[in-house]
């Protein structure tokens, strides 16, 4: 089940991507802000978050975590295959540009994993997990998208550490 992407083929589409007009990229988060009324900056910070490959700034749509490790994939179908696997084999992925967890909200894609690697509809998911924590403010909102359990002391922590990360990553581009 390992990826086939190798660290070039990573690199060749971050670099596509990066070089595509800001606009067309950046209008994904910029369509699901103004449709959920969302940051669409704070979409951004979390997408780079979590799935930027290591040493770029640039999100990666078909990214998997699984067993407590990322994978690049080179293609949607690439990811979906490899997700579905680790699926079945009992894994807990978090899937695609988001790295929105497939076993906690599968039904938000109606349990198509397809759907689940389109980088509009990732988005949009994440902004309404986000959404339904923002009664606690923007900082735990980001927190609680990555650890929600806040009675559990680990978790809190987890999601402050994670939600710092986020932040710190919005000072770097103001």
């Amino acid at each position: 089940m390992k990826p086939t992407i190798s660290i070039f083929k990573v690199l060749t589409l971050c670099v596509t991507l990066a070089f595509l007009p800001k606009q067309a990229w950046s209008s994904l988060f910029d369509q699901v802000a103004q449709e959920k009324q969302v940051n669409a900056s704070i979409l951004w910070l979390i997408a780079l978050q979590e799935s930027a490959p290591p040493g770029t700034l640039i999100p990666h749509p078909w990214t998997a975590n699984f067993n407590g490790r990322g994978y690049y994939y080179s293609s949607r179908e690439e990811a979906y295959f490899a997700i579905k696997q680790a699926v079945n084999d009992g894994f807990k992925v978090d899937v695609g540009l988001m790295q929105v967890n497939w076993f906690y909200h599968a039904d938000r894609f109606n349990n198509d994993l397809w759907s689940a690697l389109d980088p509009l509809t990732n988005i949009r998911v994440a902004s309404d997990i986000l959404l339904d924590f923002s009664k606690h403010g923007t900082f735990e909102a980001i927190g609680r998208y990555h650890c929600p359990n806040w009675q559990l002391d680990w978790c809190k922590d987890k999601a402050h550490t994670y939600a710092n990360s986020v932040i710190r990553r919005l000072r770097h581009y103001e």
